[in-house]
């Protein structure tokens, strides 16, 4: 049970929340660890603009080898999927919401001009690439190509709009005419009437996913395989680039950069036709920008890569920032935070202060393709994915949480057609269970320490989710809408019980004592009576967004609602359900737990949110205190300080000014230029990595054109 993993962590969060919640209580965002893809790139002088899920994040290149993360634009919940910089202007396109444009001239503090369309319009849906030429915008989603007018960047306008089998991928506008990359349903060329009708030139069969004009050849990445005696419009004037899975292709001066969901590749193009100079396995590349020699690429989980690029037949890796995948799962333990991250495995951070988590690495030897829950029993990590090696295989991988290191691995089960993308641990007091989805809970005795598959409950029009031990029974939720019992007294565990309470609920839930708080999708949060496990009823509901997860601190349900992010609900009363708070307004929550007075989020979209629990008074005045207007050039901080490795120092800037910090060491040597750079009032922090310098006392410089600061550093190794 969930007693078993982090009661001592909890305990504190029960005292803290349950006295803040007499008052109303709110939530200060103190922490973020992003974690999304980077999924969409460009840039502009300097600065790289990244697309990581639905957070635009903006770095300072400045050191080419470890852009500096300066400020982001949050807002919305889907994937950007495109991105591009025209003059000093920002177009963003939300896979949900659309297009937004935003001023740059202060690239650091986006200022959003207009949107398309401005109101949510059934019409326009799944958006997925855009083309601008001048001031038209084409701008396609699935089954559909528009025509937008962008002469008023305040107030874009609708010219046109067709149907269009598909979902394209990518287009170029070329001679006034625009190609089309649409997926399997091949390439189409599109012209443009007089009256901004939309007409269709010719279509090119096969599966396209990227595509570039230049000259008077078209540069594409196809998935498939050119069919025997394949017509082809384009003649002599279409080229493929046999490139992995290709998803972008871009040109500079005649040199081709592709990339793809398995690597990346740099053609040279002689007389016409692309010749293969460089590749990259395993560099999954959905986008980049380049800035003078070097690129920065969009990795599809692993994080931002710099490549320079001066000799583009042998680039050179030189830096590489972190952003990691989708994550799954978290768990506290002895002041640590495990994140199940998807294809990243676990990720693990410091949180002895919450306020400034610090990551201590991965769990190593872990051999998964991909993480999906990380759970804590008798102070080992169990660790729940999919192999590598046989892909359609789950395992359990255990490990240890002082050397982060694997020592063991249980084979949970086999199944030919692969793995549901459904996986949740639970340990009881006799089994450990593990839900699959649609293949069914593996229930796993629990044997002087030896734990190994023995029965597989299995019910075929279920889709598996949350489990919770109470006894000799196990409460299962149903993803597909119900919720399920299990007797395990028996020697064949058997269903007793079922309720069917939703058409997409059945998310996680809580046990209260006779009854279950289940966040049950669309239908929000619902109560059950499991007085009698055999006839389940349902007594209660209250409406939400999308009910995702719960926790239960003392009288307080804590729901992660999905789009609609935190609910606090009053549970003192059961059956009836009280809601106290809504908060806050950001992200897409599908999990949470707590540490202290601290909840840790999972942000489907974003990462993790670290927010602090206080009443209404103590925020005002944090309010208060973080609106002021700092009077004064100041470095706050380092931390940590002393450090291993890397440092991240902290500085105010009483007004907008160019700003200058360099490091320098004991002697006054000139070790490091961390930015150059006009940067806003307000907090700010960068990064120092440290790991080629020795160790000793070293000093950050903080100048601007009328004052000068500085800090000791001590790095210690």
């Amino acid at each position: 049970m969930k007693g078993l993993k982090c009661v001592a962590l909890i305990c504190g969060f029960l005292l803290a929340t349950s006295l803040a919640l007499s008052s109303p209580v709110q939530l200060e965002e103190v922490a973020e660890i992003p974690m999304g893809r980077v999924q969409a790139m460009t840039s502009d002088g300097e600065v790289v603009y990244a697309g990581v899920s639905g957070v635009v994040r903006i770095y300072n290149v400045f050191n080419r080898d470890f852009p500096q993360l300066i400020s982001d634009v949050k807002g919305h919940s889907s994937t950007i999927v495109k991105m591009e910089v025209v003059g000093d202007k920002l177009f963003v396109l939300w896979e949900k919401e659309g297009l937004e444009i935003f001023d740059v001239t202060r690239p650091y503090e986006p200022l959003l001009l207009g949107e398309f369309p401005e109101f949510k319009d059934p019409v326009f849906t799944n958006f997925s690439t855009f083309e601008i030429d001048e001031n038209r915008l084409f701008l396609a989603g699935k089954g559909y190509l528009a025509l937008i007018d962008i002469s008023d960047l305040n107030a874009p306008s609708l010219l046109t709009r067709a149907n269009i089998d598909g979902k394209p991928l990518c287009m170029d506008w070329f001679k006034n005419r625009l190609y089309v990359a649409n997926g399997n349903k091949g390439i189409y060329v599109v012209g443009l009437s007089r009256e901004n009708r939309f007409f269709l030139l010719g279509h090119q069969p096969g599966t396209y996913t990227s595509l570039q004009l230049h000259n008077n050849i078209i540069i594409y990445g196809r998935w498939d395989a050119e069919k025997p005696n394949e017509k082809k419009i384009f003649g002599r004037r279409l080229f493929n680039i046999p490139f992995l899975t290709p998803m972008t292709v871009q040109i500079f001066d005649g040199i081709v950069y592709a990339g793809g969901y398995k690597n990346f590749a740099i053609y040279e193009l002689i007389e016409g036709d692309p010749v293969l100079v460089w590749n990259l396995d395993g560099m999954p590349t959905l986008d980049f920008g380049k800035v003078d020699e070097d690129i920065y690429l969009a990795n599809d989980h692993m994080g931002i890569h710099v490549f320079d690029v001066t000799n583009f037949r042998a680039p050179m890796e030189i830096g590489h920032v972190e952003t990691y995948d989708t994550p799954k799962r978290i768990c506290i333990y002895d002041n640590v935070l495990y994140i199940a991250a998807g294809r990243s495995g676990v990720l693990v951070y410091d949180i002895s202060d919450p306020e400034r988590p610090l990551k201590i690495g991965n769990v190593y030897g872990v051999d998964l393709t991909i993480v999906w829950d990380v759970q804590i029993y008798n102070g080992l990590l169990y660790i729940l994915g999919a192999r590598s090696s046989i892909k359609e295989d789950v395992f359990m991988v255990v490990a240890s949480p002082k050397n982060l290191s694997a020592f063991d691995e249980i084979p949970v089960i086999s199944t030919a057609r692969g793995p549901d993308k459904i996986g949740r641990i639970e340990f009881g007091n006799d089994f450990c269970a593990v839900s699959l989805g649609k293949d069914g809970i593996a229930l796993m005795p629990l044997n002087a320490g030896h734990i190994y598959t023995s029965f597989i409950l299995k019910d075929y029009s279920a889709q598996f989710y949350d489990i919770h031990f109470d006894g000799d029974l196990l409460y299962a939720s149903d993803f597909l809408g119900g919720y399920h019992v299990f007797d395990l007294s028996k020697e064949f565990p058997a269903e007793i019980g079922y309720i069917h309470t939703s058409q997409t609920g059945g998310n996680g839930f809580e046990i209260v004592g006779k009854y279950i708080i289940a966040a049950d999708g669309q239908s929000g949060v619902s109560v059950i009576d499991i007085s009698n496990p055999e006839k389940l009823r349902l007594v209660s509901t209250y409406p939400s967004v999308w009910g995702m997860d719960v926790r239960i601190f003392g009288d307080y349900a804590y729901v992660a609602d999905g789009p609609g992010q935190l609910k606090v609900f009053d549970i003192s009363s059961l059956p009836t359900l009280k809601m106290v708070a809504d908060m806050p307004k950001n992200g897409y929550w599908t999990q949470l737990t707590g540490f202290g007075n601290y909840i840790f989020s999972v942000d489907m979209f974003q990462g993790i949110h670290v927010y602090k629990a206080i009443v209404e008074v103590m925020l005002a005045k944090t309010t208060n205190l973080k609106n002021m207007v700092p009077t004064k050039l100041e470095i706050l901080d380092n931390y940590p300080n002393p450090f291993n490795a890397s440092t991240e120092i902290d500085f105010v800037l009483p007004n907008e000014t160019h700003v200058d910090l360099t490091i320098f060491d004991a002697t006054g040597r000139k070790v490091k230029v961390l930015i150059q750079d006009v940067l806003p009032s307000g907090k700010h922090t960068l990064i120092w990595n440290a790991k080629y310098q020795p160790s000793g006392t070293y000093f950050a410089v903080l100048s601007t054109p009328n004052e000068t600061v500085r800090k000791s550093l001590i790095l210690v190794k």
